[in-house]
């Protein structure tokens, strides 16, 4: 296996007296496997606790390539395996699959990873497996700040607990105060939403603001929405269109449905019903329940998409099964015939 030859390869660089001759691609490939490793060993503990998936991503497979982790997964690293299966969520399949990041994930959850536990039980919670997903992170370890501002947006949602304003809100500020920029993001929802403590706008775009500039694509989305509504600041379109595009130019479903939302009303921009159902559906396709129900709005009315009342069904049908409470009322006042 090709792991193998490089680890080989790169113990046989380290004595020059070896017999055994290195051809120059064994060389590249001992090269590529100890920049992984160092990538993965500059990581501090305290950073594997506290920073986003989106940003440890980015940081390590900047460092080496994704294909490179491959041989410290395979030797059974649980961070290497941890950094395949969420590779997908942040970069894209282009080079590993869903399929094969969710077996890394199984693989890096088994050794009891806190960021696998946590990163498998956002797989599961997206497929309906909401008693596992609450299992795996209930798993992880308490004081894992990802794990408990997962579990905070869990209390707000209602996905795998009932609903708990006070419990999400204690684990969304002691993951924000620590540092975490999901927990930071969290929290301002909760301020912005008077969920669990009283509603307080400017405290909400402080919380999102030090996560925006960290590169959180929610909370740049989030401060689109409240330029875009006028809510603890002056109503701003270009403002909303500024943050929303910030989010959505990194894949943020939630800054693809806020630029959707202005090209369908034309706020900020001259409106084009063809653009917002391409941002809807950019977002629908991932899963997003108020995407699809953007995007069965459209098909229902004809806008940007030829009218189709079977496609419209589908869409809002998906959305109320992601939970998506317009979607279900839009169902129960449309029956199909």
């Amino acid at each position: 296996m090709m792991w193998r030859a490089a680890f080989c390869a790169a113990l046989l660089s380290c004595h020059p007296v070896a017999t055994t001759a290195q051809t120059p691609s064994a060389r590249a490939e001992a090269s590529d496997a100890a920049a992984a490793r160092r990538a993965l060993d500059g990581v501090t503990a305290a950073q594997w606790s506290v920073e986003s998936n989106g940003d440890l991503v980015r940081r390590l497979t900047g460092e080496a390539r994704i294909t490179d982790y491959r041989a410290a997964a395979e030797a059974g690293d649980a961070r290497a395996q941890w950094l395949l299966g969420a590779t997908p969520g942040v970069l894209g399949q282009a080079q590993v699959s869903v399929d094969e990041a969710i077996r890394w994930l199984e693989q890096s959850a088994a050794q009891n990873d806190a960021r696998g536990l946590v990163s498998l039980a956002i797989y599961r919670r997206q497929t309906g497996a909401f008693a596992e997903a609450l299992a795996l992170l209930r798993r992880a370890d308490p004081d894992n700040a990802v794990g408990q501002a997962t579990l905070a947006l869990d209390y707000l949602i209602g996905w795998t607990e009932p609903r708990d304003p006070a419990r999400a809100f204690a684990l969304a500020r002691r993951s924000a105060e620590r540092g975490s920029v999901d927990g930071q993001s969290i929290l301002g929802q909760l301020y912005a939403r008077g969920f669990g403590v009283a509603r307080d706008d400017a405290e909400a775009l402080r919380w999102y603001r030090l996560a925006a500039a960290r590169g959180n694509n929610a909370a740049q989305a989030f401060i689109g929405g409240h330029y875009l509504e006028g809510r603890g600041v002056a109503q701003d379109y270009a403002e909303a269109l500024h943050w929303f595009r910030l989010a959505a130019d990194q894949g943020g479903a939630a800054g693809e449905i806020g630029l959707a939302i202005l090209y369908a009303n034309g706020w900020g921009v001259r409106r084009d019903d063809a653009e917002a159902a391409r941002l809807y559906r950019l977002a629908a396709d991932r899963g997003n329940p108020g995407a699809q129900a953007g995007l069965g709005r459209l098909y229902a009315e004809g806008r940007g998409v030829p009218r189709d009342d079977d496609e419209a069904r589908r869409w809002m049908g998906l959305a109320a099964a992601g939970g998506d409470e317009e979607a279900r009322a839009w169902l129960a006042a449309n029956p199909a015939r």
